[in-house]
This record gives structure tokens, C-alpha cells and sequence, in this order.
């Protein structure tokens, strides 16, 4: 879990809570807290962070879990491609294009995320852009 040593265990137990998609009267209620105090940790920066990270770890462990099905998914989508029905071929080629083309675009888009997140550490450091 993110780093948050100033927490109390109530609080990371809260976080996991909400970062499941618990709201926060329900996430409060399974943490045994007030749900004005839930709402006060909600509101602090720090611990918006916390829940960021955790909730893309979370992702991240689901994203690891899934490549593998993803790739028999692909295979399959490839074999449906030699398919005797024109029309399985076609939606098995129109599939392919669109992850294809949904995959460039995220590759595209978290390189420049990474640039600019570069940039902004660059001048946040002082040094020039």
C-alpha cells in the first residue's frame, strides 16, 4: 500500500475502503469511524494522494492479472480471422483495429504524461525547461 506512516490504521482501512467503491458513509460504518471524520479524511490532500495511489495499485494488480487472458483473447481474435463466415472475419478485423488503435492512443498519451510530468519536476527543481 502507498506509503502513509502518518495514518491510523482506521484511516488506511477507510482508504482501502473507498478506493473499493465503498461510498463514504458505507466505508465509515465498515471502519467503525463517524462519517463527518470519513468525510474530513476525504477532504485532506495527503490522504486524497494516499487513495490515489492505492487505487493504482490496485488497477495495476488487475491490469497484471488480466495480460495473460488478454493475450488468449488476441489469439482468438486472430484465429476468427481465418473464419469461413465473412462476417466473424469482419468483426474479428473491426475488433482487432479498435484495440489497436485504443492501445497506440494510450501509449501515445502516457508517453506525453510522462513528459510533461518530467517538465513539471524539472521546474518545480528550478532547473530550466
Amino acid at each position: 500500500m502507498a506509503d502513509n506512516g502518518r495514518y491510523s490504521a482506521n484511516d488506511n482501512l477507510l482508504a482501502v475502503a473507498l478506493a473499493t467503491g465503498q461510498s463514504v458513509r458505507d466505508a465509515a460504518v465498515a471502519v467503525g469511524i463517524s462519517e463527518r471524520t470519513a468525510y474530513r479524511r476525504v477532504a485532506d490532500t495527503d490522504f486524497q494522494r494516499m487513495l490515489r495511489q492505492l487505487r493504482g495499485e490496485m488497477v495495476d494488480s488487475a491490469i497484471g492479472k488480466l495480460s495473460s487472458s488478454m493475450a488468449a483473447a488476441a489469439a482468438i481474435l486472430g484465429e476468427l480471422l481465418k473464419d469461413n463466415d465473412a462476417n466473424v472475419r469482419y468483426k474479428a478485423a473491426v475488433k482487432l483495429l479498435e484495440i489497436g488503435f485504443k492501445a497506440d492512443e494510450h501509449a501515445r498519451l502516457e508517453a506525453e504524461v510522462a513528459e510533461l510530468k518530467a517538465m513539471v519536476i524539472k521546474q518545480t527543481e528550478g532547473g530550466p525547461s
